[in-house]
């Protein structure tokens, strides 16, 4: 059966652009203190952001874990607690949150086993990462015949926090995405109607935004010249005919 842990693996690429995408909201985020900053001072500020940094951020819990126990999780491995991560049921992948001996309870229930909370193996978080693999074959034992949605319903049941691991297929007929309007259909030059990631920033009293194609090479470059510059449309069309633009 499936392990969270990955020890041995190699570095896997994500298949995104984490530190780019964190790092454009931590620059967003900054740029909106420096306009408060600005507004109630009058002074502006230099702001100042580092991919680098954003991924450091991202792994704030590793990071405080190692400097408190001077080790490190195993890749794939939660660094405080147990059992968190993705497991496999019949038919896929779930995701499996237990925070907290409260959760853990629940859990131990929803899964049949409830006494696994008096082992002292499992007393607690940081004692269940420990003796991951024990536990896994526990997980594995009640995961290995169920279906996806049969292990989510119990486990939803009983209170513990827990998701489906969708593929980027499934996203296409989630009913959350549908709900959110987090697709987008362009009418693409080339690719004709196609579907890309929607606005995650929901605001009340503002319309959902209007889908556009991202402007084409040089496609503002009579506005910016005019508006901008103050050139007229004889020298923006000198420069077209010169093809400097």
């Amino acid at each position: 059966m499936y392990r969270p842990d990955r020890t041995g693996d190699r570095p896997t690429y994500l298949g995104f652009s984490l530190a780019d995408i964190e790092c454009g909201i931590l620059a967003l985020y900054g740029v909106v203190l420096a306009l408060l900053h600005r507004e109630k001072t009058g002074k502006g500020k230099k702001v100042d952001i580092a991919m680098y940094d954003a991924s450091l951020m991202l792994n704030e819990i590793s990071v405080a874990m190692y400097s408190a126990t001077k080790r490190t999780s195993p890749p794939g491995v939660h660094a405080v607690t147990a059992p968190f991560g993705t497991y496999r049921a019949k038919d896929g992948y779930i995701v499996i949150a237990v925070l907290g001996e409260h959760i853990w309870k629940r859990f131990a229930v929803a899964i049949g086993r409830p006494g696994l909370t008096d082992d002292p193996r499992f007393e607690d978080g940081m004692a269940r990462k420990r003796h991951l693999d024990a536990l896994n074959v526990e997980i594995d034992a009640w995961l290995g015949e169920k279906t996806r949605e049969a292990a989510l319903d119990a486990l939803r049941a009983a209170g513990v926090p827990c998701s489906t691991v969708n593929d980027v297929p499934d996203l296409f007929e989630c009913p959350h995405v549908a709900a959110r309007r987090m697709m987008m259909t362009l009418d693409d030059p080339v690719w004709g109607a196609i579907q890309v990631a929607g606005n995650p920033v929901k605001m009340s009293d503002v319309a959902e935004p209007e889908a556009k194609l991202p402007p084409r090479l040089g496609e503002h470059n009579a506005d910016i010249l005019r508006e901008w510059l103050g050139m007229s449309g004889k020298d923006i069309g000198d420069l077209e005919e010169q093809q400097v633009i």
